[in-house]
């Protein structure tokens, strides 16, 4: 542990050891000896602390009173008295639920005390909110002299690299539309399609996690505190590089629904579903044309590279949709295959959930609610020697449900203190 306290005569106290008994026992990790306070909301910044909560940082979310805005949105688990939806399961596992009101300055006087205790605070705020409460950067440093600081936000906080758009709305098919990842989906001369997730959201919220680790270890090194700034408009242009690329380099704009390298590469309909097909050597190209009783395309003097099939996706999409109309995806995939051909069914959530690999590889996690019980949720990706929860069964908290053990544990404030504070509406908990 990092962190280090001021004490009331502006002395530093020695950094925070766990204690045995404590939740930090079985630490092995950089981030497993780190505390977090987790100020985040919705997705990105959401993502971003469990990853942290994975690999044993101790997370603290903090949130209002009345929860984060997300808890509004969304079904509803059945069994959940606390009004708990899918989004509160889905990101919340391995975290310590604070409530605290930081309209008021009792409340912001805790969150003070928190930041001073952690080694890195968190938050997706649009720009401004974190001054307006009085935790802009300098405040931080002032509270914690070795605090990491990592923000989220659609297009950047000016303390980093200003950007124009830094006071825009941010939602993530926003940043998407803006950065060009929208314009790529959807049928060549259709109407853009939205691939159905908080792209940008997700990508972002893992950025800010790497970006973490990343600075923890300047802060080890003796480098102070750091600032991590992550904005949703850079994580969808990151991800949309080989348009933007072929724009910068060669002058060309890729159309929707169009891979400009090489072809074919994407789905086709089957007799009952959809299924993937992606050809990148002149090998797979040939076993394509026999496979599906079309040798001649791969002679054809239009068809000889990755761009020209593509120029000419027409012809090579009535050839091979035509083989495919009688077959069900299961029999195309296994005959594809069996020729050669790099293919895959177009599953939906159901064929992922129960693929063989999910299972294999722990991307479903056992997690448990006090009042919905076992469940699985989408683990973490990151497979590595480096120990994590996720082979335990993972908690998901009630609202505020740690209040009062965190501010008797890290504050050290006595019952009668935290008392006056929950009859106050400064606490929850």
């Amino acid at each position: 542990m990092t962190s280090h306290v001021t004490t009331e005569g502006g002395d530093v106290a020695p950094p925070r050891v766990p204690q045995p008994g404590s939740q930090a026992t079985w630490r092995h990790n950089r981030l497993s000896a780190a505390r977090v306070v987790d100020l985040t909301q919705v997705i990105s910044g959401s993502v971003a602390t469990m990853l942290m909560a994975d690999f044993g940082a101790e997370v603290i979310k903090v949130e209002p009173p009345d929860g984060e805005p997300y808890r509004r949105y969304g079904t509803l688990v059945p069994g959940a008295t606390g009004g708990e939806n899918l989004n509160v399961m889905r990101f919340n596992r391995n975290k310590r639920s604070v409530c605290i009101d930081l309209k008021t300055a009792a409340g912001r006087e805790v969150l003070g005390e928190l930041v001073a205790a952690a080694d890195v605070v968190v938050e997706n705020f649009r720009p401004g909110v974190m001054q307006r409460l009085g935790f802009d950067f300098a405040r931080l440093k002032e509270l914690n002299p070795n605090v990491v600081y990592t923000t989220i936000s659609g297009y950047g906080h000016d303390d980093l690299l200003p950007s124009p758009n830094t006071t825009d709305p941010a939602y993530a098919i926003l940043t998407e539309a803006n950065a060009g990842l929208l314009h790529l989906a959807g049928d060549p001369g259709g109407r853009p399609v939205w691939m159905g997730f908080a792209m940008s959201d997700i990508f972002s919220g893992v950025l800010a996690f790497a970006g973490t680790v990343m600075a923890l270890g300047e802060v080890d090194n003796g480098r102070g505190p750091q600032r991590v700034d992550i904005s949703m408009f850079d994580a969808s242009l990151f991800m949309n590089d080989l348009p933007v690329n072929t724009f910068e380099v060669l002058g060309r704009v890729t159309g929707r629904g169009q891979y400009p390298l090489q072809a074919p590469w994407g789905p086709f309909p089957t007799a009952d579903g959809y299924l993937a097909v992606a050809i990148m050597s002149e090998r797979e190209w040939t076993a394509l044309c026999v496979a599906v009783g079309r040798p001649g395309l791969a002679s054809d003097d239009r068809l000889q590279t990755g761009e020209q099939r593509a120029a000419n996706i027409d012809i090579i999409d009535k050839a091979v949709s035509g083989w495919l109309v009688d077959q069900s995806t299961e029999a195309a995939v296994a005959n594809l295959q069996a020729a050669g051909v790099p293919c895959a069914p177009v599953n939906d959530a159901a064929g992922a959930a129960r693929h063989p690999h999910t299972e294999a590889r722990e991307m479903l996690v056992d997690v448990l609610h006090e009042d919905v019980g076992h469940t699985r949720v989408v683990g973490n990706p990151i497979k590595s020697s480096v120990p994590t929860r996720l082979r335990e069964p993972s908690t998901i908290p009630r609202l505020g449900q740690d209040t009062r053990q965190v501010l008797r544990e890290v504050l050290d404030r006595d019952s009668d203190a935290i008392d006056e504070l929950v009859e106050k509406g400064v606490v929850r908990g």
